[in-house]
């Protein structure tokens, strides 16, 4: 089991990259196209949270791939890959 330290760092590191320039580019320009679509503030809003939690499961889908490849890998190769902390 990894260190609460690790798991909290590697959850600041995903908020930094959550708010980098360009994924909150691509976050307005949805919500601003799904605004002028929809119109009422209740819609606006139900897409919204349904636009974040597609975003929130494509990234939860592409880090177990990765997770599972890393494993994987480990396996086949019967090799510790040892990472750089």
């Amino acid at each position: 089991m990894p260190p609460i330290d690790k798991i909290i760092e590697a959850a600041w590191w995903g908020r930094l990259t959550a708010l980098s320039p360009c994924p909150l580019a691509t976050n307005i320009a949805a919500m601003s196209f799904m605004a002028r679509r929809l119109g009422r503030t209740r819609e606006v809003a139900l897409s919204g949270l349904l636009y974040t939690a597609g975003r929130s499961v494509a990234y939860i889908g592409i880090a177990a791939a990765l997770v599972g490849l890393y494993y994987c890998l480990r396996y086949i190769l019967e090799v510790p890959l040892n990472l750089p902390v």
